[in-house]
């Protein structure tokens, strides 16, 4: 959990530092990161729940 908020800390310094130069492959892995913190929080979910 806490890696996971750290790599997304992370990941916001680097696209505000790349903003500046925001290519196609910047926002693909941006979405692709945001898909993948959704998906563990979701099975994180799912487990506390079951």
């Amino acid at each position: 959990m806490n890696s996971a908020l750290l790599s997304l800390l992370e990941k916001k310094s680097t696209s505000e530092k790349s903003k500046s130069q925001s290519t196609l492959t910047d926002k693909l892995s941006s979405v692709m990161m945001f898909g993948a913190t959704l998906a563990v929080v979701g099975v994180l979910g799912l487990t506390y729940i079951a």
